[in-house]
């Protein structure tokens, strides 16, 4: 199913990237399926599912549910 309007869904994922000095970094993307707009990027050294969660709020709050 496709969304119809803005909001109705969003896709998440995962990236990964490396400093110039080897260190990991976890990008969280959140895109909104029908504008395809960038919702989020939260970029950690280390996330968990508390800090998922976090971010997902956080969004919620901001443009409903």
């Amino acid at each position: 199913m496709e969304a119809q309007e803005a909001n109705e869904a969003w896709g998440m994922d995962f990236m990964f990237d490396r400093t110039e000095y080897g260190r990991r970094m976890k990008l969280f993307n959140v895109v909104d399926e029908h504008t395809r707009e960038s919702l989020e990027i939260r970029v950690e050294w280390e996330m968990d599912s508390l800090d998922v969660i976090e971010t997902l709020d956080e969004l919620i709050n901001e443009r409903g549910a």
